[in-house]
Order: structure tokens, then C-alpha cells, then sequence
């Protein structure tokens, strides 16, 4: 860890907004923070770091990530990650120009998993989050480069679980979409187990399984690739210009002509921002219906293995699942004709 480290700032557990300090830095992409600590919650004699749900002894479950830490514009990336000091290296991805990102405990999150008022919610929690900022700089050339196999191994005789790079196993996504493909693609693998062998009517869930899982990978990328293309622009800038425009005069026909084109180009990528927005929205819905699904299939499974459940309950699971597997195909397809609009930056 570096040592020239930026003053701290701290996270509360009241849902207030938190700016990390970027101090003289022009723009936030490429800026890296660290996030220490950990929140305790009472109503649940749980615990949460910076990444992952943990124990009343404070013991992280990587299984369990969470999220009730909340980014704005769009979540970093997790680079890095010692689990037993419960210490978090994030990247911010691509930002505009002047927008500074923002974070805060996501008290509403809560309020929906426990189902008690926000009040309840503040009441229970306890502990705090430090954040501090990394300036974006080329480490230099380290002596300690291994082959990727012999990393656990190290991390084990060092004491020390970092994961490096968590994004080459599910590409260049951003933390949360990879915490949501990693539910989906367990509670898929849940799902596939609890199928037998004998129940021979229900064997064919598997592939149906396999299917909505691929498709969701798929729609993960897109929604990705959606949030790349509108984090490069700056919808309080471009509204902010076109005011501006619609205000301005010009001393000649020529120049009010130029105005009216300028203008014209502005309300272009303001409307194609709209679309970027309203097609990343669609994403996040059919990824959180695809989860949804998943859990009410596993559920189904789950109580025929055990008996609780005749196995004709296969039917109402082929049928939730194949109306979901069409709905995901076609979703992806249509992400595909026409392209995603790119927001025209003229003028």
C-alpha cells in the first residue's frame, strides 16, 4: 500500500452523501479509493464492510456480497480486496469532465430488506466506513510477479487474501453488475443441484437454467457497455449549454444561424442520452427479473427434493422459465437493432 495517502474522510450509517476528495485532480476517472471498516447492524446481528455481508463476529462472507453502499454517477470498480482487514481498493471507471462522484449508505436498501421505517434502520446501525484517496498513478515495476496459479498460495503463507484483477472473470463490468451475475450464477448452480437424477420430468430444467444464465451474462455486458457510453457525457452540462443557447443572440443572421445549429446538435445528444438511460434502466429491471426467477425456481426445486412439493410443480418451473428465457433473448436481441445510440458531443 502506498504511503503518500490523501486525508481520510468518513461514511456514516444516516444516508448521507460522502465526496471523496480528489483534491487537485481535473477529473475522477482513473481515481482510486480505499474503503476501510466495517457497519454493524442490530436488527439483524449482522455486519457489513465495504464488499461483503459478515457475521456478529465480523468474520467477511465472500459469499454474500452486498449493496448498500451507493455510487453515484455508476459504481467503481473492486480492484483489490483484503478481506481479513476488511480494507477495499475501488476504480473509478470513466467520468465526465467535472463531475465528481458520491457515496453514502444506502439506508433506503435496508429499509426494503428488513421491511422496518428509515428510523429503525439509523437505530440499528452502528460503526462507520473511512474512505481515502489514492491519486491515479503507474506503480512502478515490481520484483514480485508470479504465475497467476501460485497467487492463493501466496495469499495463504502471507496471512494476506488479496484478489487482484476481479475483473477477469466476468470481463470489464462494473462492481455491482458482477455482484449481481455472481447471485445469478450461484443461485443457477442451486438450482441445478437440486435437480435428481430420478426425477426424470424435471432433468430438462437444467438446460433451461443454463440458458437464462448465459442470457443474463449477455445482458450484464450490454448494460455495461450502455453505462461506458453515458458516463463519458454530462446531462447537467449538455441541459445547462443548450439554456444558455436558447438565451443568446446573435449580431447577425449568420450568427444566429450558427446558434440555432449548435442548439439543434445539443437537443440531439440530450435525446440520445434519454435513450442510453431508458435502455439502461430496462437492463437493470430484466437482470433483477432474472434473479427474481432464479430464486422462485430454486425454491420450487428445492421443496421437491425434499418432499414438500409434488414433482408436477416441474410444469409451473418449465413454464416461468421458458416465458423468461424468450423474454431474455429477445431483450438482447433488441439491444442489438438498431445499436446503442452514442451521444453526439458537437458544439
Amino acid at each position: 500500500m502506498p504511503d503518500d495517502l490523501k486525508p481520510s474522510v468518513s461514511i456514516l450509517p444516516d444516508g448521507s452523501r460522502v465526496v471523496p476528495p480528489a483534491g487537485e485532480s481535473k477529473s475522477a476517472s482513473g481515481l482510486r479509493v480505499e474503503i476501510r471498516g466495517m457497519l454493524r447492524c442490530a436488527y439483524n446481528n449482522r455486519a457489513y464492510d465495504a464488499a461483503y455481508e459478515c457475521d456478529s463476529a465480523g468474520q467477511a462472507d465472500t459469499t454474500r456480497p452486498h449493496h448498500y453502499l451507493a455510487w453515484q454517477p455508476r459504481a467503481p470498480v473492486l480492484e483489490e480486496e483484503d478481506i481479513r482487514a476488511h480494507r477495499y481498493i475501488f476504480r473509478f471507471p470513466t467520468i465526465a469532465q467535472g463531475v465528481l462522484p458520491t457515496v453514502r449508505v444506502d439506508v433506503d436498501r435496508f429499509v426494503d430488506d428488513f421491511l422496518i421505517p428509515p428510523s429503525e434502520v439509523r437505530a440499528s446501525l452502528s460503526g462507520q466506513f473511512d474512505l481515502t484517496v489514492w491519486q491515479p498513478v503507474t506503480p512502478p515495476p515490481s520484483p514480485w510477479r508470479f504465475p497467476l496459479a501460485s497467487v492463493p498460495a501466496l495469499a495463504v503463507t502471507g496471512g494476506i487474501a488479496w484478489v487482484l484483477h476481479r475483473r477477469m472473470t466476468v470481463g470489464a463490468l462494473d462492481f455491482d453488475l458482477q455482484s449481481q451475475l455472481g447471485r445469478i450464477r450461484r443461485k443457477a448452480g442451486a438450482a441445478r443441484a437440486a435437480v435428481r437424477p430420478e426425477d426424470a420430468r424435471l432433468v430438462p430444467v437444467r438446460a433451461r437454467l443454463t440458458a437464462l444464465e448465459e442470457g443474463a451474462g449477455k445482458l450484464a455486458k450490454q448494460a455495461q457497455q450502455i453505462r461506458s457510453a453515458r458516463a463519458q457525457h454530462d446531462r447537467a452540462a449538455l441541459e445547462s449549454d443548450a439554456e444558455a443557447l436558447t438565451k443568446r443572440g446573435g449580431r447577425s443572421e449568420a450568427a444566429n444561424e450558427e446558434i440555432r445549429q449548435t442548439l439543434l446538435e445539443k437537443e440531439k445528444s440530450l435525446a440520445a442520452l434519454t435513450e442510453l438511460e431508458k435502455a439502461e434502466s430496462q437492463c437493470a429491471s430484466r437482470l433483477a427479473r432474472v434473479e427474481a426467477i432464479l430464486e422462485s425456481a430454486l425454491a420450487g426445486l428445492q421443496s421437491v427434493r425434499v418432499g414438500a412439493m409434488p414433482a408436477p410443480v416441474g410444469e409451473t418451473v418449465f413454464g416461468e422459465l421458458d416465458a423468461e428465457v424468450s423474454a431474455l433473448r429477445e431483450a438482447t436481441d433488441c439491444m442489438h437493432q438498431p445499436p446503442i445510440p452514442t451521444v453526439n458531443a458537437t458544439g
